[in-house]
């Protein structure tokens, strides 16, 4: 299953999405205007396989904020511009590759 955080003016904050919306979910957006409520509920409907447990990858230990990834991206961008360094998309593609495989141990 996955979890949807809302925050709206009623008191359900997060509602665990299975095979339909529950009824939660449909009261949390009773104060909303009609129509984005029922376009919000209708994707998490669509979407509902593909949403990410983010409360289950917490308690399992894994990072669910972008602060890591942007950390990262920010770093490279530092030592692309090293004084001296002449980089073209040719030759970083090819290396940022190179990372990533390390990165995801996928280097012998």
């Amino acid at each position: 299953s996955s979890v949807a955080t809302v925050t709206t003016s009623s008191p359900v904050t997060a509602v665990t999405i299975s095979s339909s919306v529950t009824t939660e979910l449909q009261e949390a957006f009773l104060d909303w205007e009609a129509k984005p409520a029922a376009n919000f509920v209708s994707y998490l409907e669509r979407h509902r396989q593909r949403l990410p447990n983010y409360a289950q990858r917490q308690a399992d230990g894994q990072v669910i904020g972008s602060g890591e990834v942007e950390s990262t991206i920010k770093q490279l961008g530092s030592r692309i511009k090293i004084s001296g360094a002449q980089w073209s998309l040719e030759s970083v593609n090819p290396i940022l590759r190179l990372r990533c495989a390390y990165l995801n141990r996928l280097l012998a």
